[in-house]
């Protein structure tokens, strides 16, 4: 072999041995090296959303030490941001995450959606709270903190089954899902609008005042934004609050034919 060719050998072989040992090295050390505090999530670090009001719980240590984020949570991790992710997705207050961006050494910044009370369901002499996608939130905020909060949704009303999963979950009941989901085409209403109640009842959906008149909202097949044949009912709402002040000093008679196509 001539000495030119000897010399590349050795400078490949030489090259082949440092990439072994560094790989060997990495091996090695990347364990302790991801279980160190200075790469492990601190949730303190990871950055969301302001919550809403309606919120009591620390959205993000809750997800940590539902996920096991909290002991073994490292920005080393390439899944890293998925599994923040998931963690942060099955909370009942978390809709929707839209991203996640790891920031050295261990924290994250976070886009996310918070599910937003749309409704109150009447069961059983208690208020639960729905989204408007008929999703069962928690009850802490207005049971403890604000119960008067629960006052200013309207009340989903009807023969309704109790849910059948968890909250974070569908209620199951497509009774209750298609009011909620009336209710959040309604959502933001005039507080003085009167509307006291959704009633749900053989496929069809009622509103109904404060000293009880009714407004036939009609079926309803909920779907995930508003059609535009609700987007009209609603800006006829509108329409007659504002000329009327309140639904309650409108004619029986004319609230019957407010809503008709």
């Amino acid at each position: 072999m001539k000495p030119n060719q000897l010399t590349t050998f050795a400078i490949a072989a030489l090259l082949i041995a440092v990439a072994v040992l560094t790989v060997t090295a990495w091996q090695t050390l990347r364990h302790p090296i991801s279980e160190s505090s200075n790469y492990r999530l601190d949730a303190s670090k990871i950055i969301v959303p302001e919550q809403p009001r309606w919120v009591s719980d620390n959205i993000v240590e809750e997800s940590l030490q539902n996920a096991g984020l909290d002991h073994d949570g490292s920005i080393l991790d390439r899944r890293m941001p998925e599994r923040l992710a998931t963690a942060l997705l099955a909370h009942p207050w978390v809709a929707e995450v839209q991203s996640v961006r790891l920031v050295y050494p261990n924290g994250a910044e976070v886009k996310l959606t918070y599910r937003e009370p749309a409704a109150m369901v009447e069961l059983n002499g208690g208020l639960l709270p729905v989204d408007k996608n008929g999703v069962l939130l928690r009850t802490d905020y207005f049971r403890s903190i604000a119960p008067e909060a629960a006052n200013k949704f309207p009340r989903i009303t009807g023969t309704i089954n109790p849910p059948l999963g968890t909250v974070g979950t569908s209620w199951g009941d497509e009774k209750v899902e298609a009011a909620a989901y009336v209710a959040g085409v309604l959502q933001n209403l005039p507080p003085e609008s009167g509307l006291q109640s959704i009633l749900t009842e053989n496929e069809t959906i009622t509103l109904q005042t404060k000293s009880g008149k009714n407004l036939i909202w009609g079926k309803v097949k909920p779907s995930k934004e508003p059609t535009p044949e609700d987007i009209t009912k609603r800006e006829k709402l509108e329409q007659i609050i504002k000329l009327y002040n309140n639904l309650d000093n409108v004619p029986q008679t004319q609230l019957n034919d407010l809503l008709r196509q």
